[in-house]
């Protein structure tokens, strides 16, 4: 079954790419998985004095319950029966926590907003969407940050005739 991918920062710039990856896993019969890719939290003290009690555990519910919010917010409630499922992941590169989950699905297309919720993260990181595009082995579908949803109905392929253009 094709599947799509949308990460999600829970910025109000990925309201718009969350609700266009939906649109077009209906359109394509795909199913959609919304990811969000996270970094445990780290300490500047080297010393770890007590280990915090299932940790990983709670981070992972918490991630999952806030995607779960995010969807059920924008896009209403039943998300199984709109063929929607959340998965919160663990990589200290947003990057390479998506791409992996991608090709770990053999993912149909990512979907994404263009511009993330941290102006001061994205000069810092550089932009993942930007990273996304140049790495990933299927289509990125970028959202500007300032559009408003409207249902697909057409798409328009523009190509310059490059060899690249055509995969064999």
């Amino acid at each position: 079954m094709k599947a799509i991918i949308h990460a999600t920062d829970y910025s109000e710039n990925s309201v718009a790419a969350l609700k266009y990856a939906y649109s077009l896993s209906k359109k394509m019969d795909a199913s959609l998985l919304v990811i969000h890719v996270f970094d445990y939290p780290t300490t500047l003290d080297t010393e770890v004095k007590e280990p915090v009690p299932q940790f990983e555990k709670n981070a992972f519910k918490k991630h999952n319950a806030r995607l779960k919010e995010f969807c059920t917010k924008h896009l209403g409630n039943g998300l199984d029966k709109m063929d929607v499922r959340i998965e919160a992941i663990e990589d200290k590169s947003v990057v390479n926590g998506i791409i992996s989950k991608a090709k770990e699905l053999n993912a149909f297309m990512l979907v994404t907003g263009m511009k993330g919720g941290s102006a001061f993260k994205e000069f810092i990181m550089g932009n993942t969407t930007r990273h996304l595009i140049e790495k990933s082995s299927c289509p990125v579908l970028s959202i500007p940050a300032d559009v408003s949803h409207r249902q697909i109905e057409t798409i328009v392929y523009a190509t310059d005739y490059e060899k690249d253009d055509i995969k064999e």
